[in-house]
């Protein structure tokens, strides 16, 4: 029997026994059919059975309800019964003169009793305030009020038994006419009168003094004025008084510097003597402990020193201070401390939480991570630009920034380093909100004018500020693509982590595939699925027969499985195609494990061809070892590092390309490259339950055509 002759029968016995297993297992139906009746009927029963038994209890509570709305009618006539006989109660008692005057004198001796509590107090009251005026000078404000208030209680008590203003509220007379009322009232609360005017008099004599040490505290120390007569804190006083200095310095070159000649340099001897006073008490609020200071005080320390260094050189009065401009610089570091470890303490509070996965309306997988993380941001630099100079702003800019790059990289170190443990519907999310943070940082900059951004002049953090933003961005779509590829490695690699109907889909696959042929591929040189290999693709992380069965697995749609990053894709893979460059020298690797099997393929990728036909894939090659999926001339893929060598583009691979290929090795290079990224990108944007919905006539033409795949190889 000649060769011919034998490939023709191992062929059809390899054909044959496809089939046979899978009529096997096709027959199996009618027993899953059966078993599914039964639970059905038994479902039934029971759902009858409890809406029989819900029935029964809702009468029960019906009747409830009823005997309970009875027994409420029966106790509202009561209540209503009680009422009626509350009111004539009431009714008759008015009737008896003693009863009301017996009234009238509880209310009475009432109202006299908390009077007298009143009065009783009021010695201890006027002893403690004196106290506090002689050891605590600072209380004079509070000691003041609370002298007006027992001044007010002492006149109006006085006029009322003098029966001066308030006859007019009773038609009885006044205690004047009543003398021995009026000499027993001044006997019991004469003393009381007599300490609130000594109060009154000690206050009066403590204020007068202090307004006249006012007059020296002016020329003394004027900030300790202001800090005492408006209640600030020590830098909010000494710099409102230092400030003033500042505005005289521009009056006096406006106004009075044109009255002397040239030669008199007044605004530069102004600013002599200005800060021979000032300088020292400046100084004396940030040169002690400036870790102390919090981030107002560094906000407005750090202004008002760049202001006043402004405000010199506006004005002609020689150069900037260059112990300010020190200060400046120290108080700008220790505001970009505080607010970078603020903000990466909100930071790790957002990472350290279990972020819910949405569903957005185009069927991307998120989270709301990038919102949360921008809120934070937003608010420190609109802080930033509110309280600061423009110039300074920006190092508190590009620290939000850098802040943002730190979450990035540990984003990307946890996902590199936990994607085999996390579900992939939370590696499609990293994609997806990496995307979304790139986006929306573009915009974190808007709050700066067009001008300012533009100025020609060269401002200290300007160019760090931009750099650091075009770092940001591009560090977000690199980790999207990262993430990517991660998805793809988590599909092939573990499918018991994928959703339940993948799980199914794959284990009918691999009946068919694995069990025949598995043996025989990876006895001919293909490589099984290695966890410890560096990983440099997908192909070398899994079995060639592994790509046939996830490729089987999106066959139903694969068109909408290639959207990885929703309605923006293109503008996504657009920007990254421009930005992302990798060293060419990695190729050999690429290609090694497709030339590695070339020869022993053959003719037989032509039968592979025609399995990724199947499959919606459509192979054509640029020529020797360099086939490419469904390639469109403007397309390029962001997942495949060479990107002038293979391109995979969404558009191509769901049009179709026409043609083979002209060399087996790069057909299945093409192939599989083009299905890892589609793989790769459908698990970014997918719905498992309606996408991989499966047909049984197109996994019989599947099994036939491996059959014929597998017989050539």
């Amino acid at each position: 029997m000649d060769d011919e002759t034998l490939i023709a029968q191992a062929k059809s016995d390899a054909i044959a026994l496809v089939e046979r297993r899978f009529c096997e297992n096709l027959d199996e139906l009618s027993l899953f059919e059966q078993q599914y009746q039964r639970k059905l009927s038994l479902v039934d029963s029971q759902l009858t059975s409890m809406v029989a038994g819900q029935f029964d209890n809702i009468k029960k509570a019906m009747g409830t309800i009823e005997r309970t709305s009875a027994r409420i009618a029966e106790l509202k006539v009561d209540f209503n019964s009680m009422s009626e006989c509350c009111d004539k109660t009431h009714g008759q008692l008015g009737s008896f003169e003693h009863i009301r005057a017996i009234n009238i004198a509880n209310r009475n001796i009432n109202t006299t009793i908390s009077r007298i509590e009143n009065f009783t107090r009021i010695p201890q009251k006027v002893k403690r305030l004196m106290s506090a005026l002689e050891q605590n000078p600072n209380s004079l404000m509070v000691v003041y009020k609370e002298t007006q208030d027992l001044e007010d209680w002492r006149d109006e008590l006085i006029e009322e038994v003098k029966g001066g203003s308030n006859r007019r509220r009773s038609s009885r007379s006044g205690y004047a006419h009543s003398p021995e009322v009026y000499n027993k009232i001044v006997a019991v609360l004469g003393d009381h009168f007599d300490i609130v005017l000594q109060l009154s008099h000690l206050t009066r004599e403590a204020t007068i003094a202090n307004i006249s040490n006012c007059f020296e505290l002016a020329v003394d120390s004027p900030a300790l004025l202001v800090r005492s007569l408006e209640g600030k804190t020590g830098i909010e006083a000494t710099l409102g008084a230092a400030t003033r200095g500042i505005v005289d310095m521009t009056l006096l070159k406006n106004d009075v510097a044109v009255c002397f000649p040239p030669k008199i340099e007044l605004v530069k001897i102004y600013r002599q003597q200005l800060e021979e006073y000032m300088l020292p008490q400046v100084a004396a609020l940030y040169s002690q402990n400036i870790q102390s200071l919090d981030i107002a005080d560094l906000l407005r320390m750090a202004t008002w020193l760049f202001n006043y260094n402004k405000a010199v050189t506006e004005n002609g009065a020689g150069e900037r201070a260059v112990e300010f401009e020190e200060a400046i610089s120290n108080l700008m570091d220790e505001y970009v401390e505080q607010v970078g470890k603020q903000t990466r303490n909100w930071f790790s509070n957002i990472e350290s939480r279990n972020s819910e996965i949405k569903v957005e309306s185009d069927g991307c997988l998120v989270t709301r991570d990038p919102e949360d993380m921008l809120n934070i941001i937003n608010m420190q630099i609109s802080v930033a630009r509110e309280q600061l100079p423009a110039d300074l702003s920006y190092a508190a800019i590009t620290s939000c920034i850098k802040e943002l790059r730190g979450a990035q990289a540990r984003l990307r170190e946890d996902a590199n380093a936990s994607w085999k443990e996390i579900d992939i519907e939370r590696i499609c999310t990293v994609v997806n909100d990496s995307y979304r943070l790139q986006d929306k940082c573009e915009m974190l900059l808007d709050v700066i004018p067009d001008e300012e951004m533009d100025q020609e002049r060269e401002v200290e953090g300007l160019q760090n500020m931009k750099e650091a933003m075009d770092s940001l961005c591009v560090g977000y779509v690199e980790l999207a693509v990262e993430a990517t590829k991660l998805a793809a490695y988590s599909a092939f690699n573990s499918p018991a982590r994928a959703s339940q109907q993948v799980i199914n889909d794959r284990f009918c696959l691999q009946e068919f595939f694995v069990k025949e042929y598995e043996e025989s591929l990876i006895a001919s040189g293909m490589r099984e699925e290695n966890e410890a290999s560096k990983g440099l693709d997908v192909l070398m992380w899994i079995s060639k027969i592994l790509i046939a069965q996830s490729a089987m697995d999106v066959e139903g749609d694969i068109a909408n499985m290639l959207k990885l990053f929703g309605a923006q894709g293109k503008d996504a893979i657009m920007h990254i195609t421009t930005l992302r460059k990798v060293d060419k020298s990695q190729k050999a690797d690429w290609l090694m494990i497709v030339e590695q099997n070339a020869e022993e393929i053959g003719e037989g990728c032509t039968h592979i061809q025609d399995f990724f036909d199947l499959a919606h894939f459509k192979v054509k090659s640029k020529g020797g070892a360099r086939g490419t999926a469904g390639i469109s001339p403007s397309s390029s893929n962001p997942l495949n590092p060479f990107d002038d060598d293979i391109d995979v583009a969404p558009e191509g691979m769901r049009e179709g390309a026409e043609g083979g290929s002209d060399r087996g090795g790069g057909a299945l290079f093409g192939s599989m490259s083009g299905m890892a990224s589609g793989m790769a990108s459908g698990m970014a944007n997918y719905d498992m339950g309606n996408k991989l919905s499966k047909n049984m006539d197109k996994w019989k033409k599947g099994a036939q055509m491996v059959g014929k795949m597998t017989a050539r190889t």
